[in-house]
């Protein structure tokens, strides 16, 4: 009977991690495109997070700073704050932290990478879900910088001398190219495929401001593509998922891809104090009525069609995935479809200071506590 036991015992620990097995073969089959060295120890965390029964949180809290800085990460979020950068997976476990200067910090990402930088310092630093991989300390001050999905990274910094200066890195911070300009300002990098990487930049005028928008492939050394937009001044940039890059200026948004500069939403109109640009949608908002504290947001698709416009009482902030737009007045977070109309609508015990967008929902942050909606 004990031997019968034993044997049964057996049996049923091979079935067992027999199924784990084929369940892991399933899964990293299903998946292969996205097993990156990142996200395979990802995955092993997760593992070891049920094991051990790591409790599963609803908020990620923080010290309260006006400083404090957030971004999505492969569903998560990062946290840069006075203790330094902190990354959470999908369930709000911690996975990382590590120290960096978070009194005037930047956070790119792309694919694997996380890139943190400080305006006007010279540290630069380039890690994964788990630790710092690279970091360099260059010669000149950094203006901004962008990273790929390999880990190469685009930095413009000033240059004595000149306007400025684009270098591109390799994954160990090893420099490819460098271009120091006298033409222009550059104040946006980013990359636009393997080969070639963008600086967007200002030339100023006598009353006014012409935008510079050139390509450089930095393995030939030779400028594919430039143009130029008088009257005007580049305020944000977004790098699409198709490899395409959006531009927005005071009045208008252009689209920048391989081989041409175009100009899908002209006329944007004054009065806008905020605005959210998101893989599908481009949203702005304005006052219709400030004495009342009414705003009208209006959502545009790529194309430059609006899609739906309307009032909002007490609007703070706005959002957007590759599928909704999230509104936030006061406490209360709307989730709104291409069409306008509310899909979910919840009331927070607290304010709202900023939403940052994740794949399957979005992030709201508070003053001390963010918290994850799902849509």
């Amino acid at each position: 009977m004990k031997t019968k036991t034993i044997n049964h015992l057996s049996i049923a620990r091979r079935v067992i991690l027999c199924t784990v097995v084929l369940y892991l073969l399933v899964f990293f089959l299903l998946n292969a495109s996205k097993m990156s060295a990142d996200n395979v120890r990802r995955l092993l965390y997760d593992f070891e997070c049920v094991f051990k029964d790591i409790d599963v949180s609803d908020v990620i809290s923080f010290d309260e700073l006006d400083n404090n800085s957030f971004s999505a990460f492969k569903n998560g979020l990062i946290t840069l704050t006075n203790r330094g950068v902190s990354v959470y997976n999908e369930k709000n476990i911690l996975i990382s932290s590590f120290p960096a200067d978070y009194t005037n910090s930047i956070i790119a990402t792309s694919g694997d990478n996380i890139l943190i930088f400080e305006r006007g310092s010279m540290d630069i630093f380039r890690a994964n879900s788990f630790e710092i991989e690279n970091e360099i300390t260059l010669d000149e001050s950094i203006i901004n910088a962008a990273v790929d999905n390999r880990g190469y990274s685009s930095v413009i910094t000033d240059s004595y001398g000149y306007k400025g200066k684009l270098t591109v890195y390799n994954r160990a911070f090893e420099e490819l190219y460098y271009l120091s300009t006298t033409a222009a300002y550059p104040i946006y990098t980013e990359f636009m495929n393997d080969d070639v990487v963008v600086m967007i930049s200002v030339a100023p005028e006598k009353e006014s401001c012409n935008m510079v928008v050139s390509m450089h492939n930095f393995k030939t050394g030779e400028e594919v593509l430039s143009f130029t937009e008088k009257n005007a001044f580049p305020a944000d940039v977004r790098k699409n998922s198709d490899g395409s890059i959006d531009i927005l200026t005071a009045d208008s948004l252009y689209k920048l891809t391989i081989d041409k500069l175009e100009k899908i939403i002209d006329n944007i109109g004054g009065d806008i104090f905020h605005y959210s640009l998101g893989e599908t949608f481009a949203v702005f908002s304005r006052y219709s009525d400030q004495s009342k504290n009414i705003s009208e947001v209006t959502a545009y698709n790529k194309n430059g069609e609006i899609l739906f416009s309307k009032e909002i009482e007490n609007l703070k902030y706005t959002a957007c995935n590759s599928e909704y737009i999230f509104i936030s007045s006061g406490n209360i977070i709307s989730v709104v479809d291409s069409g306008g109309n509310t899909v979910f609508e919840e009331t927070e015990d607290f304010n709202i200071q900023k939403i940052v967008p994740a794949e399957d929902g979005a992030y709201l942050i508070g003053t001390d506590s963010a918290v994850k909606i799902h849509v």
